[in-house]
């Protein structure tokens, strides 16, 4: 995919990716992080999952949060390909930060430009926590685009985590 490509891809992108920042007070707390060196986490998901990919969790500073993993567990759409074709992907993120975890079931929503490229929109609910996280509530959002090329992944994803204090909102 040309560099040209991808930065149009990039700034059509910002516009589906919610407002995302590092905050806290009393009732909630937010933490923002980008996706980063995604690679093949197949093997930590159930065995009924399509694929996993997992992924390092960097605040928008910069600074290491964690790490993550998807696990897909079904894709509507797309099938046959064609470009720009919609597709949904019905999926568990699992949050690994050094207080704790969050679980949260996910709907992506993707358009693919080409078969290696998409742009996506993804959001879900908390369903568990551990550590400090443990009776979390709240939601993850997020997005961005992405290519996968012959040097590997490139593209630019961000998720924020919003947690409620003790209810779901």
């Amino acid at each position: 995919m040309r560099t040209r490509t991808l930065c149009v891809l990039v700034a059509v992108a910002s516009a589906l990716i919610p407002g995302v920042a590092q905050a806290r007070d009393r009732d909630r707390s937010t933490i923002a992080f980008s996706v980063e060196n995604p690679g093949d986490a197949t093997p930590a998901c159930a065995p009924d999952d399509l694929f996993g990919i997992s992924f390092d969790m960097v605040s928008l500073r910069g600074a290491p949060l964690g790490s993550g993993r998807s696990c897909v567990h079904a894709i509507e759409g797309c099938f046959p390909f064609r470009p720009f074709c919609r597709q949904t992907l019905h999926a568990t993120f699992t949050l690994d930060f050094k207080r704790g975890s969050l679980t949260a079931p996910m709907r992506l929503r993707e358009i693919l430009p080409t078969e290696a490229s998409f742009i996506q929109h993804g959001k879900g609910r908390i369903a568990t926590g551990t550590g400090d996280f443990a009776g979390a509530h709240g939601r993850v959002a997020g997005g961005g685009v992405g290519a996968f090329t012959d040097q590997g992944f490139a593209g630019a994803i961000v998720y924020a985590v919003v947690l409620r204090g003790g209810q779901d909102d």
